[in-house]
């Protein structure tokens, strides 16, 4: 985190998207090779696809519907349907609008830039995820008593992959990482120096943190954000699967109808944007905390932010 305190503090905006970028490379090359080295070490494509489909501890794990049952969070396959189309309808909203993508809007040259990048990425997010889930669950049939299970592509780093491998696995995690929080960075330091501090701009500056002042506030403000998640990551339990689960849903409701809104609305301004950012996130947790049921907590997960921005 130091580090790339640093690098975005001191080199600007463009040098993350050198980061993001080898993130990118690194992580997606090193994810299809690794998927080889697990499938070899079940016994062939073959073999892990066939052991998968009549995997006895895990009965479920490669259909349409997932593990179901009793000893899993859904009982049947009509509920994880309902839980995979609320949350795919939560992510598309993220894909669109979250953070680590408006950050890159601001600096494409235009629309038709952005559109072009969009599908890209969304080809390349389909693929990864597909060999990424396959990966993960085939791991399996090599050891399925990992625990926890967010470390197992740590464990197969050290296991399965030889050293050098497993060297850039562990880097490619990092790297995705470090991307993500350059990126939440970024948003910190645009929102200090444009929005809090864009009105004391001086006569003549036309660009975001270009007095003095509005850097060093961007800074601190990166810094402080930076050591206050540092600090949470150590106190409290960590849990990657619930925290992605908990941040897409929470990006739709408080950024999906403002981002839509500031578009598609003329009365559009900084006041009604605040209200719904709060709107929705205020929503979000109402229902988690007071409706009760699994599918209607799930539901809460996706509370939308109704309120009309800027009116």
């Amino acid at each position: 985190m130091g580090e790339l305190y640093l690098v975005y503090a001191v080199l600007g905006l463009t040098r993350v998207i050198l980061t993001d970028t080898v993130m990118f490379v690194l992580f997606s090359g090193i994810i299809v090779v690794t998927c080889f080295f697990i499938v070899d070490a079940a016994g062939g494509w073959f073999t892990a696809i066939e052991s998968l489909a009549t995997y006895q501890d895990k009965p479920g794990i490669i259909a349409w519907h997932g593990r179901i049952g009793s000893d899993v969070y859904w009982q049947t396959p009509r509920e994880a349907l309902i839980w995979a189309s609320i949350l795919g309808v939560a992510w598309g909203i993220v894909v669109a609008v979250s953070p680590w993508q408006t950050s890159r809007y601001l600096m494409a040259r235009s629309e038709h830039v952005v559109i072009r990048s969009a599908c890209g990425a969304l080809i390349a997010m389909l693929l990864l995820y597909l060999v990424t889930n396959f990966a993960a669950a085939t791991v399996n049939l090599v050891n399925p008593d990992i625990t926890p299970a967010d470390s197992t592509m740590i464990w197969v780093a050290q296991n399965l992959l030889p050293t050098a491998l497993g060297a850039v696995l562990i880097c490619g995690v990092l790297a995705a990482g470090l991307s993500s929080a350059s990126t939440f960075l970024s948003l910190v330091g645009f929102s200090v120096s444009h929005d809090i501090l864009g009105d004391g701009t001086e006569e003549g500056a036309t660009a975001v943190g270009e007095t003095q002042a509005q850097l060093r506030a961007a800074r601190i403000a990166m810094l402080a954000v930076g050591l206050s998640v540092i600090g949470l990551a150590l106190m409290l339990p960590r849990n990657i699967y619930w925290l992605t689960h908990f941040a897409g849903p929470l990006f739709a409701s408080s950024w999906g109808v403002v981002a839509f809104m500031s578009v598609w609305s003329k009365a559009h301004h900084r006041v009604g944007c605040l209200l719904g950012h709060g709107d929705g996130v205020w929503r979000q947790r109402g229902y988690e905390c007071t409706v009760f049921g699994r599918l209607c907590r799930v539901a809460g997960h996706c509370g939308s932010d109704f309120g009309r921005c800027g009116e």
